[in-house]
């Protein structure tokens, strides 16, 4: 993903989110922005860690399929690249009809292999997304008593947010007397 677009998913987040992004190298969350202070004490750097880790482990093996699904449609076209070699050398030369046929069903399979990969990516994002649902759901449970919650926002797994549902300590309600 470009930086550029990458910005203007992050732009949407709340003021009071703290993101946490997805670090490709490392196939992790990205912690190292985090520090107790921007929680005012609320969670420690432990329970962010096995948070994310706990995302993490529900995340990775339906992404590791999801890379191995779309791993297999390259393969799937070079078999009929080289099928429709064989089927021009070896088929009577002559008859335009099993040409025409041969060329559409070429790019009938060139066709259901580009919509392949993406078709699988958004059935794995949906997927992740529901599985890691429920183990925020858990978590935000107790969470809520701190004023904290857990949201799996709209361009996860490339992030996933801990937003702030309590007052700043250094934001009072002042309140007059007018009698």
């Amino acid at each position: 993903m470009s930086s550029q677009k990458r910005k203007i998913l992050f732009q949407l987040v709340p003021p009071n989110a703290i993101q946490f992004h997805f670090n490709r190298q490392l196939d992790t969350y990205d912690t190292s922005d985090y520090s107790p202070s921007k929680t005012e004490g609320r969670m420690s750097q432990r329970e962010i860690n096995e948070m994310l880790q706990a995302i993490n482990s529900k995340r990775k093996p339906i992404w590791d399929k999801y890379l191995l699904a779309i791993s297999c449609p390259k393969y799937i076209a070079l078999g009929s690249l080289v099928a429709f070699v064989l089927y021009q050398i070896y088929v009577p030369k002559g008859n335009p009809l099993l040409i025409i046929l041969g060329v559409v069903g070429l790019i009938g399979i060139a066709i259901l292999l580009l919509k392949f990969p993406s078709f699988c990516f958004e059935k794995a994002r949906w997927r992740m997304r529901d599985e890691c649902q429920v183990l925020v759901d858990q978590y935000n449970q107790t969470l809520a008593k701190r004023g904290l919650i857990w949201y799996i926002p709209h361009y996860f797994p490339g992030g996933i947010e801990l937003r702030k549902e309590y007052e700043p300590l250094n934001h009072q309600n002042i309140t007059l007397n007018m009698s």
